[in-house]
């Protein structure tokens, strides 16, 4: 960044003490707590305190979103220290968003643009103005305090506002603050750019010709083919009428004598240029799947029968010429191009090109815009109008920032714990990717999944754009991936093939297992950390995570009739080891057992399904089949899958001790429940 450092020197001292685990941040009256090298210190408590809502379980929140992931950032350190240097790139970009947060959340909106100290010596004097405060604990009202205070000083104009207004002292009290805090905000929003000395230059002009020149193959013409046609009918006799191949004068000869479209037979026929995707003339009208049948086709090519859209006609069709799309000429263009620039169309600037300005000097240029864009919006196609947009939100926040320095925010303990937290986060998402496989994935595996997904990657965008997304698609576990799509079979991937479905299963996965790898991957971090604890009033209650406590757990609820609350149970411990596959295999089948017990019993019949798939040697995949078989007959009366199941089963499993039993519900199913009402009937009259 040109002439511009988003942190100042004082800042960067401060945060190398942080980065280092000193307590250069944060005093050391205010430590409660140390993983490692990790510090975590009261105004991380209190911020998370802040964010936090009421009736939240405080001890898990407390190791969620501080103790795991100090102890993870503690664990990145020694496994992968790469991702520290990640981090002070990163937060170098993020800094002045931060800054802009600190300003904007709590100086103007909590704390009414009073200073914190000045606010808690309020608070500590008049104390009995906040009877609600039965902890004691200031920043829990910090916002009231501030409201309180700007009421002290401005007593007059209240009474004035009260006297005027009338009502209820208490409503007009809260209305008089409220009114204060909006124009607050109106005033910190307005005019941002102009008070912190920026400017946003506009992008230079557009030239019409010079613009058509660069991008002549935006205006082409329409593509199209020049067709002969026989249209009839009789569907059946129109699919006769011509062999393996047929000339054009053979086309004609019928087209003249059979085609029933008297415009067109006269001349053989003979259609015309046709425009692809584009309705026929000659009211042939809309032929749906017409431009997908000619595609790539040579001349002489002769279409299946297909039917005019909307009408009980049917056509078959003669390929005499591909015509390809033509560049058109500028002054056929012209309107089209002034148009998409009058639209916002985008110019070309130069990398050095000055996108904003402060105190008449550059100190962002378009490079910088650029990467910003690939970094945080995923590289998103600019035009001038977005481009602009994204100009403005940077220089919003680079004014925000300067306005927080200026109040000194930048030494406030709420811009240290964001700091703290933003590092934690980035660290634990990093770690987790590393942990992952994600940054091992090879480039040409990465290019191969973007050509099978492809087609369902926004238009415009090229590899280099996804390749991140990509490398995790990639390393997204390959267990899950199997166990997904197979479990899915009936309704979510039905005629999907594999490779088809992996975007899908990706898209919905993905939350489940970064959460509960996260999970377990930050519980093994705890675990094996050194850690003190500073204060009494510090929470160390934590989890258990292990692997051994929650099998213990799911065989527990199993047992004692809980099969449903066992089934989650199962599949926590699924997604948080889905590289152990003889883990995989037995929560798998644990989740069947327990679906089928709980009787959800489509979930279960898919459960089974995708066990004995994935893992037909294993000792319980022929129980796994007959269970999901008789499910499919007992109780979900899909009579046609189970009796090709039971036959499945007993041409793999001729010897199984449930052949017998396989081969009645067969014979059962194929006399249409016949043969168990005779059985019943047996039984009844014995009785």
């Amino acid at each position: 960044m040109k002439n511009f450092s988003l942190t100042k020197a004082a800042l960067c001292a401060a945060a190398a003490a942080l980065l280092s685990g000193c307590n250069g941040i944060g005093t050391k009256d205010s430590l409660v707590a140390r993983f490692n090298d990790e510090s975590i210190y009261k105004e991380d408590l209190m911020m998370l305190k802040v964010n936090t809502a009421k009736n939240t379980n405080w001890n898990a929140q407390v190791y969620e979103k501080l103790y795991s992931k100090a102890a993870v950032a503690s664990a990145a350190q020694k496994e992968f220290p790469e991702i520290e240097k990640e981090w002070d790139a990163y937060y170098k970009d993020i800094n002045v968003r931060i800054l802009t947060n600190v300003y904007q959340r709590f100086f103007v909106d909590e704390c009414m643009m009073y200073s914190d100290s000045e606010l808690r010596r309020f608070y500590d004097v008049n104390k009995h103005l906040f009877p609600s405060d039965s902890t004691g604990e200031y920043f829990k009202v910090r916002s009231q305090v501030a409201g309180e205070y700007y009421l002290s000083k401005n007593a007059e104009k209240f009474a004035e506002y009260h006297s005027s207004n009338g009502g209820d002292s208490l409503v007009s009290k809260n209305r008089f603050i409220d009114a204060r805090r909006g124009a607050l905000r109106e005033e910190a929003a307005s005019n941002v750019l102009e008070r912190g000395h920026y400017i946003v230059p506009a992008l230079p002009p557009i030239d019409v010709k010079a613009y058509y020149e660069a991008h002549k193959d935006k205006y082409k013409t329409v593509p199209g083919y020049v067709l002969y046609h026989v249209q009839m009918a009789d569907s059946a006799a129109l699919a006769s009428l011509f062999g393996e191949s047929t000339t054009l004068e053979q086309f004609k000869a019928v087209a003249a004598k059979s085609s029933k479209n008297a415009l067109t037979a006269k001349d053989g026929g003979y259609v015309g240029f046709v425009k692809q995707d584009y309705p026929l003339p000659a009211g042939v009208g809309i032929v749906k799947g017409l431009g997908d049948y000619l595609s790539g086709k040579s001349v002489g090519y002769v279409t299946p029968v297909l039917r005019s859209t909307g009408k009980a006609v049917f056509q078959r069709f003669f390929l005499a010429e591909n015509v390809p799309a033509q560049v058109k000429p500028f002054d056929r263009a012209e309107a089209s191009v002034k148009a998409d620039v009058a639209d916002g169309a985008m110019p070309e600037v130069s990398s050095d090109f000055a996108v904003i300005l402060k105190d008449g000097k550059p100190i962002f240029t378009e490079r910088e815009l650029v990467e910003y864009n690939r970094k945080y919006f995923g590289n998103r196609v600019l035009n001038a109008k977005s481009h602009e947009r994204l100009a403005h939100m940077i220089a919003e926040t680079f004014a925000y920032a300067g306005f927080a320095e200026e109040f000194k925010l930048d030494h406030s303990w709420e811009y240290r714990a964001l700091v703290r937290s933003a590092r934690w986060d980035f660290i634990y998402n990093r770690y987790l990717e590393k942990k992952m496989g994600v940054d091992l994935a090879p480039e040409d595996s990465l290019r191969s999944l973007f050509e099978k997904m492809k087609p369902l990657v926004r238009e415009g965008v090229v590899f280099e754009n996804v390749k991140n997304e990509m490398a995790k698609v990639f390393a997204f576990p390959k267990n899950v991936y199997k166990h997904d799509y197979l479990f899915g079979y009936r309704m979510i991937y039905k005629g999907q093939t594999f490779d088809e479905a992996v975007p899908k299963i990706y898209s919905q996965g993905n939350s489940n297992v970064t959460y509960y790898l996260g999970r377990r991957y930050s519980a093994e971090a705890y675990a094996k950390a050194s850690k003190h604890f500073y204060g009494d009033d510090v929470p160390q209650n934590v989890p258990d995570e292990s692997l051994e406590s929650k099998l213990a757990k799911a065989d527990s609820l199993y047992k004692n009739g809980k099969p449903l609350d066992a089934y989650y149970v199962y599949r926590d411990i699924m997604y948080s080891y889905p590289e152990n596959d003889s883990l995989f295999q037995f929560t798998t089948f644990q989740m069947a057992q327990t679906q089928a017990d709980a009787e959800t019993y489509e979930d279960a019949e898919a459960e089974y399904y995708a066990f004995y798939r994935m893992w037909p040697d294993n000792e319980n995949a022929e129980k796994a089949m007959f269970s999901r078989g008789f499910i499919l007959n007992e109780n979900l009366r899909w009579d046609n899958v189970a009796l090709d199941v039971f036959r499945e089963f007993m041409q793999k499993y001729p010897n199984s001790e449930l052949r017998e039993s396989a081969d009645w519900l067969v014979k059962n199913i194929e006399s249409k429940g016949q043969l168990a009402e005779d059985l019943l009937k047996k039984i009844s009259e014995e009785k």
